[in-house]
């Protein structure tokens, strides 16, 4: 196994020959021979390779599952895909039907199916028609729910005094 770390040519040729990534002398005290301006070239050195003891190796193999489990925490704590908000939405508006013995989220124009415990990211999935799979009246009671939420959430906010009063505002 090999790592591109640094810079420097010089100090791969001192890294080379230990195993623990430590400068052997001889790499530290490398200088140029010649009294040419080697700044410019030094740029152009695009790594260094590093050569891992069977230590480190072992080491790093003994960890792998522990680091696949972080990652596959990590990738649990991502949010969902707008498909699969989606189908969840879908899913979960045909469960509503089904179970009010009803066929539209909106009732003469009232909203029918009661969406407060659904998380705002499938509200947004549902009030935007996310891939074309929600009716007019679904779309439409999810927007209504929406505007009443930031509604309540502003005038909490105002009750809280996290808004400041206008000069002709009153408490």
């Amino acid at each position: 196994m090999s790592m591109s770390v640094g810079p420097s040519a010089t100090a791969a040729a001192g890294y080379a020959g230990n195993a623990y990534g430590t400068a052997s002398a001889a790499a530290n005290s490398a200088s140029p021979t010649d009294s040419t301006d080697t700044s410019s070239s030094s740029s152009s050195s695009s790594s260094t390779n590093v050569t891992l003891s069977d230590e480190a190796k072992a080491y790093l193999a003994a960890h792998a599952d522990e680091a696949k489990a972080y990652l596959a925490a990590q990738a649990a704590d991502d949010p969902p895909s707008v498909a699969t908000l989606t189908t969840n939405a879908r899913a979960w508006f045909d469960q509503q039907y089904a179970s009010l013995g009803i066929s539209s989220a909106m009732l003469d124009g009232q909203v029918a199916v009661d969406l407060s415990s659904q998380p705002r990211a499938t509200l947004s999935v549902v009030a935007n028609n996310a891939l074309g799979k929600f009716t007019t009246d679904e779309t439409a009671a999810a927007k209504a729910l929406a505007k009443s939420e930031a509604g309540r959430a502003g005038r909490d906010r105002r009750r809280q005094g996290k808004f400041r009063q206008g000069a002709g505002d009153q408490q």
